[in-house]
């Protein structure tokens, strides 16, 4: 974890920005398949890697740590220009964009977007790092000025090559032989492909103009090693080239990827009779392991260029530029090397033994410059004077869950099959312990309420209760032979809950508070969803504890803790949404105690808590998906931290529905799979990577008055057609109420009756079933009883408006759901159509059901006529189309 963090993002213009209600403060983990690239200058030990949409440059030694936040997509390249000042990233997609960043200032230059048909699958600068070539997955590589106010492509060149899915080709260039002109390398599986060119500024006569033009001359060659005019032979079956780099102006040696661990040397030939001109040919192909190579690199020492090539083995040998063997690392930390990068700073020991070199005799101390490893699994190490020092290890393989500790800095994170302890006291992020679950999965985390223990939910329907410091076990709790999904402990720590993959909720009692060991009791277990079990809650009721259940299948279960456990009530809380998640309203003292919930309709549902009746609703942007966790006022701030499947996001307190009260940033597009807050940040996880957030709410609170005070923001959230319409519709029903055709004096108050906010919201184009008709008057009536003891029996036009926006649909209802509606009344007829006596059969027996007469008189409105044929037959299509006229 860094001493200065410093997140910038592509769109800033200067260091001096307003801070955001969520700044990425530092990341965690990288993404071994890109490797580092080498920023080193004035000394410092620098590299800049990718993980996830963000790019990260981090000095070694000082562990200086910058995160640059401008990409929506996964990032898959990274390119440093040759003067180390720039540097490239693509992210993954079609259409996706290229960013250039100021390595110095840490924020984005320039943006390129590519609009391509393919992904961008390789970067490199050119020598002068004028330009930017670009290599998409149909083989097309394009050179960019990329330094022009906009950037210009000026050649696009097909370079005729099969990209196999999820293969990087490699662009290396370098000067050529040539004057003025560069080479570049791009290694693909089975061939190389090398084009020498020259880029230059013309002047050229335009329907009489002068214009500056770019201009490109290419020459490009392609290396078979199996071509007969090469003298290495051909490859064997199941080999495939992996990287090149330039050994000089006329060398080039490539690895192989895959197969036998060799290295190819490719030379420059001069002229001849049979090719007039300097062309390439491969040399020479020689084998150094069983394995194949997984990264090649190179540096210049005293002797000439050194090339460095690395295994899964985690051995590294060193050629010379002849590719003899000069010295040979073989050390156990390196195991599963993927990624060799190294700093331009004065060469040091690597060591002098004889097991590192070729002969036994006595020979001069080896020396190469510091470089930097990193693993299959992400595990980073530095490697100076011959020894490997772990510079930082990403997050467990697997899916990665994060629980922080109630009173510290500390947090527990897990993978699949690991545990770890880690701190954040001291500014780092540390590894305290760490325990390997091998024969079993991990599928949930729980600290403690007083940080104790850890709770763990394994695969083999266990929970595992663990020493929260050493990780040491504890006590195993065997509630099933189904997996644990959830569990929680109470806030005294007396009771612990589990629920499994069959839906079963599962109580434990602590027997003796002095043996953690065997102190635990079975009080009872119950099966009474029939679907997941998305979160579990105890509660005071009374002075006594609860449990609390909430299940994809719309129910709330309470259970009563006595000697055992019993099921006290159980609530249906949705008829059409889903519930995603609960907790504990953080309202005032003052206020009435709810249950939050969430779920996939993009609704707050606030719950009663004694009673579990509805009290509130309240509408959230849509994003990417429904809410899928909240923590309650994260680091001691009036607000509720949320995450979705990709996006971080904060809403103030208390909850209103102004959506200037929310923000939200990606945070992982690969997706977010927990989150948590320690006293000053909140983390987020993902597969790979673990990310921290600062949260300032004064620019949330500033977000929130630069979107207009009062009702302004309600006002907004209409459009201007929608709210005349409204207004019309609550003063017509206003002089419904007093009798259209009164002749006394009009009274115009701006207030209607609650029996006319039925008809007022199906007026407005949003038809609520009459359960949802019920929870809305509900709602109103009950506003204000907390603080009057009295209900409200009519409601203002403001009101009105807030509880409209809060309440009707995100999404509108359109032709896909009425025609999924239609087909589900098809299930019980086993066919795709049906006849319209069975049509009102349907209607009046399911659901909703609806009496023959209110039957008849929709139809009357929709098709004109009091009755249709019973014997008529409809698909959806005609329903639609003949029925509801749509």
């Amino acid at each position: 974890m860094p001493e200065k963090n410093d997140a910038k993002t592509a769109q800033q213009e200067s260091p001096e920005v307003s801070r955001r209600p969520l700044e990425l403060s530092w990341v965690c983990g990288v993404n071994p398949r890109l490797g580092f690239v080498d920023l080193t200058q004035d000394g410092e030990h620098t590299v800049a890697y990718a993980n996830n949409h963000i790019v990260v440059i981090q000095t070694i030694n000082s562990e200086k740590h910058y995160p640059l936040v401008g990409h929506r997509n996964i990032v898959q390249n990274l390119a440093v220009s040759p003067c180390k000042r720039w540097l490239a990233s693509s992210e993954i997609g079609n259409s996706a964009s290229i960013i250039i960043w100021d390595v110095e200032q840490k924020q984005g230059l320039q943006t390129i977007d590519t609009r391509a048909s393919s992904d961008v699958v390789s970067l490199s600068f050119s020598t002068d790092s004028a330009t930017l070539l670009v290599l998409y997955g149909d083989s097309r590589l394009t050179m960019w000025r990329w330094a022009d106010d906009i950037p210009l492509k000026y050649e696009e060149i097909q370079l005729n090559a099969v990209i196999p899915y999820g293969f990087l080709p490699k662009i290396t260039v370098n000067k050529a032989i040539e004057a003025d002109h560069q080479s570049a390398v791009i290694t693909f599986p089975q061939k190389i492909v090398i084009l020498t060119y020259h880029s230059r500024v013309e002047t050229v006569n335009q329907d009489g103009d002068l214009l500056k033009k770019q201009i490109c001359t290419y020459d490009m060659e392609t290396l078979l090693p199996d071509d007969e005019e090469n003298d290495v032979g051909a490859m064997r079956e199941g080999w495939a080239l992996g990287q090149s780099v330039f050994v000089s102006n006329t060398e080039i040696a490539t690895s192989l990827g895959a197969g036998y661990g060799a290295v190819l040397m490719c030379k420059r030939a001069p002229p001849s009779e049979a090719r007039p001109k300097w062309h390439w040919r491969c040399q020479k192909l020689i084998r150094f392991s069983e394995r194949p190579i997984t990264t090649i690199d190179k540096y210049e020492s005293k002797e000439g260029t050194v090339v460095t090539i690395a295994d899964l083995s985690g051995h590294i040998r060193f050629l010379s530029s002849e590719l003899k063997l000069l010295y040979w690392v073989k050390k156990p930390k390196l195991a599963g090397c993927v990624s060799l990068t190294f700093a331009d700073l004065p060469a040091v020991t690597v060591g002098a033994g004889a097991e590192m070199r070729e002969a036994t005799l006595d020979q001069p101390v080896f020396e190469a410059p510091p470089f930097i490893t990193c693993t299959n699994e992400g595990i980073v190490h530095q490697m100076v004077k011959g020894v490997p020092t772990m510079v930082f290890e990403g997050p467990p393989k697997g899916h990665v869950r994060i629980k922080a500790h109630p009173h510290r800095d500390l947090v527990i994170i897990s993978g699949d099959h690991e545990l770890r302890l880690m701190s954040l006291e001291d500014g780092s992020f540390k590894c305290l312990s760490k325990v390997k679950l091998t024969s079993e999965k991990i599928q949930s985390i729980e600290y403690s309420s007083n940080g104790n223990e850890v709770a763990v939910g394994s695969s083999k329907g266990q929970a595992i209760i663990y020493d929260a410091f050493s990780l040491k076990e504890f006590t195993r709790l065997q509630g099933s032979d189904h997996a644990i999904v959830a569990t929680t402990f109470n806030d005294d720590g007396n009771y612990f809950a589990a629920s499994d993959a069959s839906h079963a909720v599962n109580l434990w009692e602590r027997d003796d508070a002095s043996n953690p060991k065997d102190g635990w009791r079975c009080m009872g277990r119950f099966r009474p969803h029939s679907e997941e079990v998305k979160c579990l809650l105890f509660i005071q009721e009374y002075g006594t504890d609860r449990l609390l259940s909430i299940s994809r299948d719309r129910k709330l279960v309470e259970y009563a803790i006595e000697d055992k456990l019993k099921i006290h009530s159980q609530y249906r809380i949705e008829s059409e949404a889903t519930p995603t998640n609960f907790i504990k309203y953080p309202g005032n003292k003052d206020e009435e105690e709810f249950l939050l919930t969430t779920n996939d309709r993009y609704k707050f549902r606030f719950y009663n808590q004694s009673t579990k009746l509805p009290r509130r609703m309240i509408s959230i942007s849509k994003y990417d998906s429904p809410i899928t966790e909240l923590i309650s006022r994260p680091c001691g701030t009036d607000s509720i931290v949320f995450s979705t499947e990709t996006c971080l996001g904060v809403v103030l307190l208390p909850l209103d529905g102004n959506p200037n009260k929310e923000y939200a940033v990606v945070a992982n597009p690969a997706g977010v799979s927990s989150i948590t807050a320690i006293k000053s940040k909140i983390i987020s996880c993902g597969e790979g990577i673990v990310t921290a957030w600062d949260i300032d709410l004064d620019s949330l609170e500033e977000q929130k008055l630069r979107g207009g005070v009062g009702m302004t923001p309600f006002y907004n959230m209409l459009k201007p057609d929608e709210f005349e319409l409204l207004k019309d519709v609550f003063y017509f029903c206003r002089l419904e109420e007093q009798g259209l055709n009164a002749e006394v004096t009009r009274d115009v108050a701006r207030t209607i009756p609650l029996n006319r906010i039925a008809e007022a919201v199906r007026a407005l184009g949003w038809f609520p079933t009459e359960q949802q008709i019920e929870e809305l008057l509900t709602e109103i009536k009950f506003s204000q009883f907390h603080k009057t003891q009295k209900q409200v029996k009519e409601i203002e036009m403001d009101d009105f408006i807030k509880f409209y926006v809060n309440h009707k649909p995100v999404d509108q209802i359109n032709m896909d759901d009425v025609q999924q509606a239609f087909e589900t009344l098809l299930e019980s007829e086993k066919g795709d159509s049906m006849t319209y006596k069975e049509f009102r059969h349907n209607l009046e027996n399911f659901g909703e059901k609806m009496s023959s007469s209110e039957i008849s008189k929709c139809i009357e409105k929709l098709c004109g006529m009091a009755n249709i044929s019973e014997d008529e037959t409809f698909d959806p299509h005609q329903f639609i189309t003949n029925i509801l006229k749509l």
